[in-house]
């Protein structure tokens, strides 16, 4: 928040320099980003005053100006400006003077006339129109007021200030005001806060006979007051008026807007002013808009509203934003008359709700999201209409309408003083806190082993013990903390289970091939319908977030599917020929919607595959190869059913009779939604019923002495025929000689009749205490030949 320094000195004597004030601020709690001297590139320019005007005799457009500096003699200079007359007081810049920018003025001749400086133009002085009206584009700045010769400029000019750049945390909303940075000013200079005047005079009349107000909504309007000013003279604002407001980064307009924001920066209450001839039916209504509402605001935009958007209405529709902006019907003309002053309290997280929604942002706003003071409105409307009376603007209706239905009383805290010496880390006297709380305007005292604390009417924030321990400390010096070494026990640090885990499943998948990607936890509900989900399927059944970055991101996702299916179509279709990609994280199932207590995470992995090189078989393999690095034996497969795979090449996989995940091929509906130029495969695998799962520690073997002996089978079956069934056969007629069974080829084609296929599968056999006979070795072959024709009606190819 940007303050003049001057301006502050109106409320609290400070004898102190710039460089002081600020340092006691920040060590009192009170950020300051930083501070700029408004005349420092100014040097050597005085008030002048024109004696004698003259023709240049070598020139058709110069002029040559005998000026008052107040040094005894005139002075000559020469200008090419035209809109000035003798007795005019101007800026003077002398011989070695110097102008913002750097600029150095020294004497000099044009064309054969010696001038001894510069008559200067508000633009070469830093000093805008719109503080200064007489300031034109073209020409000098003609000075108002009673000025004398040879005066500095700076403080003419208001250049001998100091504007300050304070830095206002969110919990202090007091202190976007400058009367809350006074009363902090106020204990850095060790002098009390003079309080503005809020009287005024009245003309008669009752204002309820003028306007009435109704609040429909007291949920989203705290506190609505309300005044009325006629015979309203709009004018420019007095000087310091305009000085002030354009130091703080407020463009002055008249005297009645300038009002508004003068009170919104002094005293941190946003007002607005109605003409109140323009209110149709003479009548306020602050109430929700209606469906379908519009209204255009004073930026000359249409609004589209929606029910939840808070307006003040008359009796024929919205007239204003509620706390952010006020309507094109009843703007302040030059031609009003009757005004309308508003100081109300609105909710602030509804305003900010309503402003993000129409993609406004303006300096009302801002205050209301972070808390405007309740208990301030009527007094800020006071002060508004004492600059009324004050600057002769208007004349003030008797009454003021005030609808505050929850008044409550100032909070009163109860410490106990030793819980607070605990917060504060160290023990300052009850005294000595009593006297700083005083300071502070928090009325204090201490009753037995407790201090009683009355918070003043500008502080929102002091609310319990913790908060009276950080205003006596912050003020009393963390320099008095005393430093202790940490203390604590030094142990070793090692990953979680589920970082070890991961870790894990990352060397293995990243051996494989394949690259780890990282997505969002959130997705469009529209994925869903690209998966070709049914109404009612579980995983539809997401958590919907309630400010959301969009739609495409506005629910958690119950699967890592349709995140991985988008991966892979970016680079499809980015002309990356094949990838392999797996993520591991989590999915979010909600145990009932709508949700009641926060969703399941639940860690998942999901693996995605494309290109020449990969197939069925190679993210089965994946699978498996993953599955047995984390302990997982006794796999078996199923048909999968899920309407996202390929109905003929699609599995779920279990360990016994444990489901653990399920993968395959992208079904072709679903590949084109997600424009796919080709075949895709993916898996998505349940991490927490694995970790359930993992065998831990496995069996440690010798190494084998004796050979092992790998036979070959390629069996003709038809096409329904499960090969894991055959491999699980195959390994239980080799009992404790078999040490693998594998395939590692599925044949369709000539000579194989239609809708059989030819399977090829290896069975490794091993007996760890000698070498196996070929006795010992047919007999399982043999075995295995008459009970797969037999079980299967398979045949053995010759």
């Amino acid at each position: 928040m940007l303050v003049p320094y001057s301006w502050l000195k109106n409320y609290v004597k400070i004898d102190l320099s710039i460089e002081e004030f600020t340092k006691r601020m920040v060590m009192s709690g009170t950020a300051v980003e930083g501070y700029e001297d408004c005349g420092k590139e100014v040097s050597n320019v005085v008030v002048g005053k024109l004696l004698e005007i003259v023709d240049h005799p070598n020139s058709d457009h110069l002029h040559i100006c005998q000026v008052d500096v107040g040094a005894g003699s005139p002075t000559q200079i020469v200008t090419g400006a035209d809109n000035m007359k003798v007795g005019d007081l101007v800026p003077v810049a002398l011989h070695n003077s110097y102008l913002p920018g750097g600029v150095h003025i020294e004497k000099g001749k044009l064309r054969g006339e010696v001038s001894n400086g510069m008559m200067c133009s508000g633009e070469e002085l830093g000093v805008p129109s719109d503080v200064y009206p007489s300031n034109t584009d073209h020409g000098l700045l003609i000075l108002q007021g009673d000025l004398t010769p040879g005066q500095d400029i700076k403080p003419v000019l208001g250049l001998d200030d100091v504007i300050i750049d304070f830095d206002i945390l969110a919990n202090r909303p007091d202190c976007l005001s400058v009367l809350g940075l006074a009363h902090e000013a106020s204990v850095a200079a060790g002098n009390p806060v003079t309080e503005p005047s809020y009287e005024y005079k009245t003309c008669g009349g009752d204002v309820n006979e003028l306007v009435s107000v109704r609040v429909e909504d007291n949920d989203l309007c705290k506190r609505y007051c309300a005044a009325v000013v006629k015979n309203i003279k709009i004018e420019p604002s007095p000087l310091w008026m305009r000085q002030f407001l354009h130091k703080a980064g407020v463009r002055p307009i008249n005297n009645i807007v300038d009002i508004t924001n003068f009170v919104m920066l002094e005293m941190g209450q946003p007002m607005h002013a109605f003409d109140l001839n323009s209110v149709r039916g003479r009548q306020i209504i602050v109430r929700r808009a209606h469906e379908g509402e519009e209204m255009q605001t004073l930026d000359s935009k249409d609004r589209k509203l929606t029910p939840n958007m808070l307006v003040i209405a008359d009796a024929e529709g919205a007239t204003g934003l509620a706390g952010i902006m006020g309507g094109e019907d009843s703007e302040i003309t030059d031609n009003t008359d009757l005004v309308l002053f508003e100081s109300a309290c609105f909710d602030g997280p509804n305003i900010r709700q309503s402003g993000r929604y129409l993609g406004m942002r303006t300096e009302a706003q801002g205050r209301f999201e972070r808390g405007v003071n309740v208990r301030l409105c009527k007094q800020a409307l006071q002060r508004a209409l004492a600059l009324i009376d004050e600057l002769h603007a208007g004349e003030v209706v008797d009454g003021i309408i005030d609808i505050y239905p929850g008044e409550e009383e100032l909070p009163v805290v109860e410490s106990d003083i030793d819980y607070v010496h605990t917060l504060m880390g160290i023990d300052v006297p009850a005294e000595k806190m009593c006297e700083i709380l005083d300071s502070l305007g928090i009325e204090t005292k201490v009753e037995g082993n407790k201090l009683i604390s009355k918070a003043p009417i500008w502080r929102q924030d002091i609310r319990m013990g913790a908060d009276i321990a950080e205003e006596v400390l912050r003020i009393y010096g963390y320099d008095y903390i005393p430093s202790k070494l940490m203390q604590g026990e030094t142990m070793t640090g090692r990953d979680s289970a589920a970082n070890i885990r991961d870790k894990l499943l990352r060397k293995v998948l990243c051996g494989m091939g394949a690259y780890e990607t990282v997505t969002y936890s959130f997705i469009t509900p529209k994925w869903y319908d690209a998966l070709l989900l049914p109404e009612g399927d579980p995983l539809r059944k997401s958590a919907k977030l309630l400010n959301p970055l969009g739609e495409d991101y506005s629910y958690m996702r119950t699967t890592l599917i349709p995140s991985m299916l988008n991966t892979l179509s970016t680079n499809m279709n980015r002309g990356n020929a094949a990838a392999a990609f797996y993520e591991i994280s989590k999915v979010f199932l909600p145990k009932e919607l709508p949700m009641t207590e926060l969703p399941e995470e639940r860690p998942a992995l999901c693996i995605g595959l494309y290109g020449e090189e990969y197939d069925f078989y190679f993210i089965k393999g994946m699978v498996e190869e993953t599955l047995k690095k984390m302990g997982i034996s006794d796999l078996t497969f199923k048909r999968a059913a899920v309407p996202y795979l390929h109905p003929g090449r699609s599995a779920e996989v279990y360990a016994g009779d444990t489901y653990i995940g399920l993968f395959g091929e992208v079904h072709p509906d679903v590949a084109d939604n997600f424009r796919f130029r080709g075949r895709g495969y993916v898996a998505e695998l349940n991490i927490k019923v694995m970790d359930e799962l993992t065998a831990g520690v496995c069996d440690v073997q010798d190494m084998p002495k004796y050979p092992s002996v790998q036979r070959d089978f390629a069996f003709v079956m038809t096409e329904e025929t499960p090969v894991g069934d055959v491999m699980k056969l195959m390994e239980k007629i080799g009992g404790k000689l078999t040490e693998e069974v594998k395939l590692f080829d599925i044949y369709r084609g000539v000579p194989i009749l239609p809708g059989q296929k030819s399977v090829a599968i290896s069975i490794i056999l091993r007996n760890r205490e000698h070498t196996l006979t070929e006795e010992e070795i047919s007999a399982v072959t043999d075995r295995i030949i008459s009970e797969v024709s037999e079980k299967f009606d398979a045949k053995l190819r010759s």
